[in-house]
């Protein structure tokens, strides 16, 4: 019975990598138009719309803000411009520095771009600070003197929302 069951798993995992290569050949080369569609879409779901003034972003993906730095880099926006914060629960305040260093040394920040850590508290379901690294806080990412470029992003989700 093990032997059959490991047997499925291989194929389910050969299965997987087959349709993720299948995925990155249906889209090939990207164009700038489809890197700029992406990162809307990125900002509509997860960057501030609020009428502060802020172009900021949050998430705790490190690959979605990779893409998010990259793409305001297309738009214009230096990455020294940048304004990061942490935010972690509390049981890992402890870890904070390791924490802190992922994410800089993963985006090809500075340390000193980031802001005091938040701390929260709340009940982790899927964060065990005994099961590993795996836990990464949520960063928020903040473009200094942004306004007019958020305004920009907001004009063009106004039409993009017109056209559905």
């Amino acid at each position: 019975m093990l032997i059959y069951t490991e047997k499925q798993r291989m194929e389910r995992l050969h299965r997987q990598a087959t349709e993720r290569k299948v995925g990155r050949k249906l889209l090939g080369r990207l164009s700038h138009r489809d890197l700029t569609m992406v990162g809307l879409g990125l900002y509509w779901g997860e960057g501030y719309k609020g009428i502060n003034g802020e172009l900021g972003f949050t998430n705790s993906n490190p690959d979605i803000i990779r893409f998010y730095l990259n793409w305001l880099v297309i738009l214009g926006i230096s990455k020294k411009n940048l304004i990061f914060r942490l935010t972690i629960n509390n049981i890992f305040m402890n870890q904070e520095k390791r924490l802190k260093r992922f994410w800089f040394t993963k985006l090809g920040v500075r340390e000193s771009q980031f802001t005091k850590t938040t701390l929260i508290k709340s009940i982790l379901k899927k964060a065990d600070p005994s099961r590993g690294n795996s836990y990464r806080g949520i960063l928020r990412v903040k473009v200094r003197r942004g306004n007019a470029l958020k305004n920009r992003i907001l004009g063009a989700l106004e039409h993009i929302s017109a056209c559905v």
